[in-house]
Order: structure tokens, then C-alpha cells, then sequence
């Protein structure tokens, strides 16, 4: 993933290629409240969230590079998802979220919950 770039006089330059590298983080909660609180203690490793992918056990997070976190013990089965869903800034009916899928075993939400832009960019 390094690559030697050349050098301005004394100084190398190497440049790290961060779009070889996976970023993945997964953790274990069945607590909505402390998940939601782990997502965003973890979240400064990530771009913009886009997606959250519930499971019957587990939830799934996709940030704008494809990049994801995991959140065992949690998904569409658990009681209070909806409080985690909804601190992620995803879209869904509350009412629903809870039901099995209509096909398959996954529950996708899409991210609608807006940051401002660059607001993941140190300057």
C-alpha cells in the first residue's frame, strides 16, 4: 500500500494509496442507547454514513467509500432498533421496522440525515 513517490532534495515523499485499504470496525451490543453512542465514538474513522443494512442479529453500516461497521446483537429483531435507526439518520417507518422483510432476511435504509459538506475535513 506505500509507494515511493521521489524526493525534493533531502525528503522523501511517499504516498499511502487508502483506496486499497478496507476500513471495517465491528463490535458487540445489544443495547440501542450504547450502540448509537459506539457508532458515534467510532464514527470520526469514517466518511458520511449512506446506508444501514439491518439483519435479524446484526446491523450494518456503510459509510460514502463503502467502508462499514458492525454491530452484532443488534438488528431488526431487537426491541428498540428504531432509536439507532432513527440516531443514524435513516429513513424508515418507525411502525415497521421491527417486521420481518418481505424478501429475504435483510432490512436496507438509506442515510437522508445531512451533514454539512466537508464537515468530516480537518483544514
Amino acid at each position: 500500500a506505500f509507494s515511493l513517490a521521489g524526493g525534493i532534495g533531502d525528503l522523501d515523499i511517499v504516498f499511502l494509496n487508502l483506496g486499497e485499504m478496507d476500513m471495517a470496525t465491528t463490535f458487540e451490543c445489544s443495547n440501542p442507547i450504547e450502540a448509537l453512542k459506539m457508532t458515534r465514538l467510532k464514527s470520526e474513522m469514517f466518511r458520511a454514513f449512506r446506508r444501514v443494512v439491518l439483519e435479524p442479529e446484526r446491523t450494518i453500516v456503510y459509510d460514502i467509500n463503502g467502508d462499514t461497521m458492525t454491530i452484532e446483537g443488534l438488528g431488526w429483531e431487537s426491541e428498540g432498533v428504531a432509536r439507532l435507526v432513527n440516531g443514524l439518520g435513516a429513513s424508515f417507518d418507525p411502525v415497521r421496522v421491527n417486521e420481518p422483510p418481505l424478501k429475504g432476511d435483510t432490512k436496507e435504509f438509506t442515510v437522508v440525515k445531512g451533514d454539512p459538506w466537508g464537515h468530516d475535513r480537518d483544514l
